[in-house]
């Protein structure tokens, strides 16, 4: 960000960040620096409540490696990201809905319920088979939402 700051002579910057980017983005602007420097967030399916039932299971199990515990519903780690507000500069949630998951609207990672900010300023959710985790950032539709966004 400082190098950004710098190279555009600007006091803060925009951040464009997809899934857990938008959670390190969001432990920067909480816990670093970051509240004075980011201007405003764009978060493309982060799993800002905790990831999917089905990956949650491996870390269940002992499978998950010891970080992927905190991207558990409710961990410690969210909850203190999360609370009081999970937006501490104005910010945008896009979320996918493949319909990839049996029990909830999911990116076929992370559920649409859970990668909504509750404080965001905008939320926007993209329905298709196209709108999966990882391919919905090559979709047009979503790069004209990010740079809708970016000019608000």
């Amino acid at each position: 960000i400082e190098n950004v700051l710098l190279a555009t002579n600007k006091d803060k910057a925009i951040i464009v960040s997809h899934s857990m980017g938008g959670i390190l983005s969001r432990y920067y602007i909480k816990f670093g620096s970051g509240s004075t420097k980011v201007y405003k967030l764009v978060t493309i399916g982060s799993p800002h409540y905790g990831v999917r039932d089905k990956l949650k299971f491996l870390t269940d199990i002992g499978l998950g490696a010891s970080e992927s515990i905190q991207m558990k519903p409710n961990s410690d780690f969210l909850n203190s990201l999360n609370y009081p507000s999970d937006s501490l500069v104005p910010s945008y949630t896009i979320s996918g809905n493949n319909k990839g998951c049996l029990t909830d609207d999911c990116d076929g990672v992370v559920y649409v319920s859970r990668s909504k900010l509750k404080m965001a300023t905008k939320a926007m959710v993209f329905e298709g088979s196209q709108y999966e985790h990882s391919s919905m950032l090559q979709q047009p539709e979503v790069a004209k939402q990010v740079l809708d966004y970016v000019k608000t």
